[in-house]
């Protein structure tokens, strides 16, 4: 795992109207082995929600789950764009609710 972001997409169904959402981009190794084994990904996004579950407390739980991404968004100064993965999450959100 190589950089990890965390956000908090909105919600509309709980109350705090936000769930813990993890953007992660792969190492090389992590890549491959996601290429070779199809199940691979699923394992590797399990045993990340796990690690937070058993590390952090319950209101960080990755409720809405864990994505691969290439690459975190940053500005000219190298500042992680939030935004720009809350506009994803959005999107991911609707995918999933049509399916």
């Amino acid at each position: 795992m190589f950089r990890p972001l965390e956000i908090e997409p909105p919600d509309d169904f709980l109350l705090g109207g936000e769930v813990p959402l993890a953007f992660v981009v792969l190492t090389a190794t992590a890549l491959r082995r996601v290429r070779e084994m199809p199940n691979a990904a699923n394992e590797i996004k399990m045993s990340i929600i796990k690690h937070v579950a058993d590390n952090k407390v319950h209101y960080k739980h990755l409720v809405g789950g864990v994505e691969f991404i290439p690459s975190i968004p940053t500005s000219p100064s190298g500042k992680m764009l939030r935004r720009v993965l809350r506009d994803e999450a959005k999107v991911l959100r609707k995918t999933k609710s049509k399916l």
